[in-house]
């Protein structure tokens, strides 16, 4: 309600768009969290969260190929938006193209290599690939940053 207000006395205020559309979206209310996504980059095309958000709201309709092209333009604006190289990275998996998902993930831990998401994220897909020394490597990684998942699969899945 406060943002509505505020709104209609502050039409052109992007963020009150995006966080708007960040509380419809928490509230599970997709259509007016994407409008208001949308209202937010129309004004203002460097709004990479809401693009990133966008994005979310597309993976969560399983639209992998909007939610990719989503993330794109997210990271097109903020070429150092850990965030949306890791949902990239998600989409690319779901879509079927594990190569570029590692690659997504892979440059997200370069930005930020305390962000543990990536880190499981891409052990996951080398799993899936058949690489297992490499995932228990990333596990191992994680497990050392606190992630008590890593130190369950490093155990299970690597003899460790």
């Amino acid at each position: 309600k406060s943002l509505t207000s505020f709104l209609g006395k502050n039409p052109s205020s992007d963020e009150a768009y995006f966080l708007r559309g960040k509380a419809y979206h928490e509230l599970g209310v997709l259509d007016k969290a994407n409008t208001d996504y949308t209202k937010a980059i129309e004004l203002n095309p460097s709004a990479y969260k809401a693009l990133n958000n966008k994005g979310l709201i597309y993976g969560q309709l399983k639209r992998f190929d909007l939610a990719t092209k989503s993330f794109t333009k997210a990271i097109s604006v903020n070429p150092q938006h850990k965030e949306s190289f890791n949902n990239r990275g998600v989409a690319k998996a779901a879509s079927g193209d594990p190569d570029g998902a590692i690659k997504d993930f892979t440059m997200s831990i370069k930005i930020d290599d305390k962000y543990l998401a990536p880190l499981l994220n891409r052990s996951f897909v080398l799993d899936m690939q058949g690489k297992l020394k490499e995932a228990c490597q990333d596990w191992k990684t994680a497990s050392r940053m606190g992630s008590r998942d890593a130190q369950i699969w490093l155990k299970e899945q690597c003899k460790i």
